[in-house]
């Protein structure tokens, strides 16, 4: 992992901004969106620094004044202003170090219940309400993409559109197998009961046409014939 650097980020903003002012930046479609993409992702990163260290020099400018003027009011203002911009930089400093190819990047979510029936069914919506409510809180726009149910109860699996600044980046260590160990309410028994789903994370690429040469495609046929007894026989004629 790449730690962020805002002065390189600048200066790259500065070189893409340049060659989209270009007369010919349009004539090759595919290298404008992916210039277009990479100048969004750099905005993504350096805009809530820019808008910190702006409010940062009002709060400033603010203390200063009611300090000078005695102001009270004006000095709680400041104060609750600055107060504001420490939280915000604390989330400024974690996606600094979300610095990843893809890290800004929207977001496909996927939870599938694993090995446990029931209780995996029942583990798989736990989780799902438990990062609908995260996603919630992070202000970011969901959209349910898939949904499968259990046979009794919970879910079998459910995908997720997520979108959201630096959505790939917060989500993908998230990937991998997630265990639930408790005395299971399904089990008439009692027991004590471990059940299991996983997480997949996949970043969100811009839509891009691809085109296949004839000759690189291979096309095989299967024609039906009538084999002794009366029996189908495949043919395949490539």
């Amino acid at each position: 992992m790449t730690l962020f650097d805002y002065e390189n980020k600048l200066n790259r903003l500065a070189e893409l901004e340049e060659r989209m002012g270009a007369m010919d930046f349009w004539d090759d479609q595919e290298a404008a969106q992916a210039v277009v993409g990479e100048l969004k992702r750099i905005k993504v990163q350096i805009a809530p620094i820019r808008a910190a260290s702006s409010d940062f020099e009002d709060a400033k400018l603010a203390y200063e004044m009611s300090r000078e003027d005695s102001d009270q009011e004006l000095l709680k203002e400041a104060d609750a202003q600055l107060y504001e911009l420490q939280s915000r930089m604390d989330t400024i400093e974690t996606q600094s170090l979300l610095s990843g190819k893809h890290d800004t990047r929207a977001c496909f979510f996927t939870i599938s219940a694993g090995d446990g029936g029931t209780e995996a069914n029942d583990w798989c919506e736990m989780l799902f309400r438990m990062y609908l409510f995260f996603f919630e809180r992070q202000g970011w726009k969901i959209e349910e993409v898939e949904k499968s149910y259990g046979s009794e109860v919970g879910l079998d699996s459910v995908t997720l559109h997520v979108q959201g600044d630096f959505a790939f980046g917060y989500l993908s260590c998230e990937r991998g197998t997630h265990r639930l160990a408790r005395v299971s309410p399904f089990n008439s028994q009692g027991k004590r009961q471990t059940s299991f789903a996983t997480v997949d994370v996949t970043p969100e690429f811009e839509e891009r046409e691809v085109e296949i040469p004839d000759k690189d495609l291979e096309i095989t046929a299967f024609a039906r014939s009538s084999g002794p007894g009366g029996q189908n026989v495949n043919k395949v004629a490539s």
